[in-house]
C-alpha cells in the first residue's frame, strides 16, 4: 500500500504542478491578451483620428471644389462677357471704318464740288475780266493790259 500512496502522492504533485504550470499560462496568456487589447485599442483611436482628420479633408476638397467651380463659372462668365464687349467693339469699329469710308467718299466728292466750283468762278473771273477791260471805281480806273 505504500506504492500506492507513493503513486498517489505522485498524482497529486503532479496534479498540483499541472494547476500551477496552467494557472501560470493562463496568467501568461491573460497579459498577452490585455497587451493585444491595448494594441488594439490604441489602433483603434488612430483609426478613429485619421477618420476624422480624412472627414475635415474631404471638407476641405469640397469646399475648394465649390471655390474652383464658382471661380470656373465666374471666368466662362467673363470670356461670355468679354466676347460679347469683344464683339461689340468689332462691330463699332466694322461701323466707324465703314463711316470713315464714307466720309472719304464726301470728302472726295466735296472737293471735286469744290474744285469745279472754283473752276467756273474761274472761268466767270476770266469771262469778266475780258467782258469789261475798264473798270472804274470812282476817280481810279484799272484796265486790264
Amino acid at each position: 500500500m505504500k506504492g500506492v500512496r507513493i503513486g498517489i502522492g505522485i498524482l497529486f504533485v503532479v496534479w498540483i504542478v499541472s494547476v500551477i504550470i496552467g494557472y501560470n499560462f493562463y496568467l501568461v496568456q491573460r497579459e498577452k491578451i490585455r497587451k493585444l487589447y491595448d494594441e488594439n485599442s490604441i489602433l483603434l483611436q488612430k483609426v478613429s483620428s485619421q477618420k476624422r482628420e480624412m472627414a475635415k479633408l474631404k471638407e476641405m476638397v469640397e469646399v475648394l471644389d465649390t471655390k474652383v467651380e464658382a471661380s470656373i463659372e465666374k471666368l466662362n462668365r467673363k470670356i461670355s462677357s468679354n466676347t460679347l464687349k469683344n464683339e461689340a467693339v468689332s462691330s463699332l469699329v466694322e461701323r466707324m471704318r465703314r463711316n470713315i469710308k464714307e466720309w472719304q467718299k464726301n470728302y472726295c466728292n466735296i472737293l471735286t464740288e469744290i474744285k469745279q466750283y472754283l473752276e467756273r468762278w474761274q472761268k466767270d473771273i476770266a469771262s469778266k475780266e475780258t467782258s469789261s477791260p475798264k473798270v472804274e471805281l470812282g476817280e481810279i480806273s484799272i484796265e486790264k493790259k
